[in-house]
């Protein structure tokens, strides 16, 4: 495999990571709506882009792996965040939440605001881990339409637990319906990587505005939020989702190269695990210079997106740290 990084992932997951902060910032509902729609499948359907099921031929290697790329980062993450809220935010925000039950999140692993109000967004990180467990097994089927099949099972599964088990631990129940996302993007990878879109000229534009018309058109049915387990219309979750999916993959491939957008994505598991804390201290800072409540503040469409820019700022400097001592560390282990 060619260890140079690809730019079109690269810049996918920087789309992705904006529209994310973005999505979490606005309250604005018919926004917010389109963007919950396919921002976390599109980091699900990444990863099945990067699943590699011949690099690892023993589970206990793929769970080692695991372990050390996905686990300890959240571990790190969760207890970085749980003690900024400890010192800053817990007397105004979670004052009657106990730190010991906060404590039984980073074991739970599930989003639930009894465990993990303090950074929710964490929910994401141990789900992906459970979902790569389930997938090498899925991965050993011999043939695609047996893969397919089982992916319509866990789906099933995944759409029965979350009304009967949604307590599962790390976000297992999310597991079993974004799988899904995560097949997909591996039996897709090769059409995705050799970025033919750009040779499709004009025609590449027509697409991309159709599939966002129908992305508005579908947007009474496109509720979503896995991380509460909310799927919207069970039949068309699957398709509007991969809409998005493939109007940012294509838009993704066009641009082809862009430093900015590329810093994003190769860091966007670090803007992922800190932008809770930090686009909630932004948007109370931004209210009180401007004299506005919070909600009139996250439902001005300008506010929204230069708070979303100024707290990715803030984190670059958390990147910067991660990269030059929590990364090499990881890496020594």
């Amino acid at each position: 495999m060619n260890k140079e990084r690809n730019h079109t992932i690269d810049i996918l997951r920087g789309i992705a990571i904006f529209w994310v902060v973005f999505g979490h910032v606005t309250h604005l509902p018919e926004l917010r709506t389109y963007i919950w729609g396919f921002h976390i499948p599109i980091f699900f359907f990444i990863s099945g882009l990067l699943f590699r099921k011949e690099k690892f031929d023993k589970f206990t290697d793929f769970l080692k792996s695991r372990l050390k790329n996905i686990v300890l980062p959240y571990a790190i993450f969760y207890l970085a965040t749980l003690v900024y809220w400890i010192l800053i935010e817990r007397h105004s925000r979670g004052a009657d939440v106990s730190v010991e039950s906060q404590l039984i999140g980073l074991v739970y692993g599930t989003y639930d605001m009894r465990y993990m109000m303090f950074n929710g967004a964490l929910w994401f990180i141990p789900c992906l881990f459970s979902m790569e467990m389930l997938y090498w097994f899925v991965s050993k089927c011999s043939k695609r339409i047996y893969l397919i099949g089982v992916l319509i099972c866990f789906y099933i599964i995944g759409l029965v637990l979350k009304d009967n088990a949604p307590w599962l631990p790390w976000g297992l129940c999310a597991a079993f319906i974004g799988i899904v996302f995560y097949g997909i993007g591996d039996m897709c990878k090769l059409i995705v990587l050799s970025n033919n879109i750009k040779f499709w000229g004009a025609l590449k534009y027509l697409i991309f505005t159709l599939i966002l018309i129908i992305q508005v058109v579908a947007l009474p049915w496109t509720g979503a939020d896995l991380a509460s387990l909310k799927v919207g219309n069970v039949w068309l979750y699957i398709p509007i989702s991969m809409l998005g999916v493939t109007l940012y993959c294509g838009i993704a491939s066009t641009i082809s190269h862009n430093k900015v957008i590329e810093y994003l994505g190769v860091n966007s598991l670090v803007i992922f695990a800190f932008q809770e804390p930090v686009y909630r201290a932004v948007i109370f800072v931004a209210s009180k210079i401007i004299g506005w409540p919070v909600q009139e503040v996250r439902c001005d469409l300008l506010l929204c997106l230069f708070i979303s820019i100024c707290s990715i700022l803030i984190i670059v400097p958390m990147i910067v740290c991660w990269n030059k001592w929590a990364r090499p560390l990881i890496k020594r282990i």
